[in-house]
């Protein structure tokens, strides 16, 4: 009778051990599934400006630096106001091997003072930002 209940016992206790050994395992690929999620988020920050000269008079030149990820295409989107009408504007730009790229643009002597927002996109990365002109 003890080795009977002494087999059960270990059955038991391996049972437990197998059960904790699989809720162990899935929690694992949860947590895993969550760092591959946190790692998609972090990649969409990966866009940041690393330079800009985003006040610019009638006649000079703005200036935005990017750093992105390497060898991939931006588009920067924005618009500005001239005197009767609004004027869309989209360019694009390849980063370098580290990353970086530059987007630069004349402002128009009929350009209205104001700021106009922006957008800067690529690589499944969107970064919004503004610029002014100012008199």
């Amino acid at each position: 009778m003890r080795i009977k209940i002494k087999v059960v016992c270990i059955l038991l206790l391996s049972m437990c051990m197998m059960g904790y050994n699989h809720t162990t395992e899935a929690v694992t690929i949860v947590n895993e599934s969550n760092m591959t999620h946190l790692l998609s988020v972090k990649s969409q920050s990966n866009l940041t400006i690393i330079n800009s000269v985003a006040a610019v008079k009638r006649g000079g030149t703005g200036v935005i630096t990017i750093k992105g990820t390497p060898n991939t295409l931006y588009s920067i989107k924005t618009s500005y106001k001239l005197i009767n009408k609004t004027v869309s504007v989209i360019q694009w730009r390849t980063t370098d091997g580290t990353g970086v790229t530059t987007f630069n643009w004349i402002v128009s002597m009929r350009t209205m003072s104001g700021t106009y927002d922006a957008t800067i996109s690529g690589g499944g990365d969107i970064l919004k930002t503004n610029h002014k002109v100012i008199p």
